[in-house]
């Protein structure tokens, strides 16, 4: 994966946490000053995940061959603001980090968007497709 995908990826989880509906966001990140929310964005770590769903809309649902299909699914963790966003070609859902979060990423059976609320993940911000 190139810098420039790196660096769309993180662009993206940035909106999406400026406009996730969570006291922690808004309380943490929107206060910080610019220098700041720099120093985040270094602090990140990133995991990434072959995942496997039993059709090609590789979790997002809707119309979608029969076949089982392998698929990268990228998780970035802000640890200083405890939340991360999880990537399944685009973001699918942003999550706190806790005992739940870091189960599920030890055993790499970190939820899909379609079922990720109804997981035990405390999801922050879901896309609606």
């Amino acid at each position: 994966m190139g810098d420039t995908s790196i660096l769309a990826m993180i662009a993206a989880l940035t909106r999406a946490l400026n406009h996730a509906p969570s006291e922690m966001t808004n309380n943490l990140y929107n206060n910080y000053p610019e220098k700041a929310k720099y120093e985040l964005l270094n602090e990140i770590k990133t995991t990434c995940l072959v995942q496997t769903d039993s059709n090609t809309s590789c979790g997002w649902g809707g119309i979608a061959g029969q076949a089982f299909t392998n698929f990268w699914m990228i998780v970035i963790e802000y640890p200083n603001i405890e939340a991360a966003a999880i990537f399944i070609g685009r973001i699918a859902y942003i999550c706190t980090i806790d005992e739940e979060f870091k189960e599920a990423l030890k055993n790499e059976k970190m939820p899909f968007w379609g079922n990720c609320s109804q997981s035990k993940l405390k999801i922050l911000w879901k896309p609606t497709r």
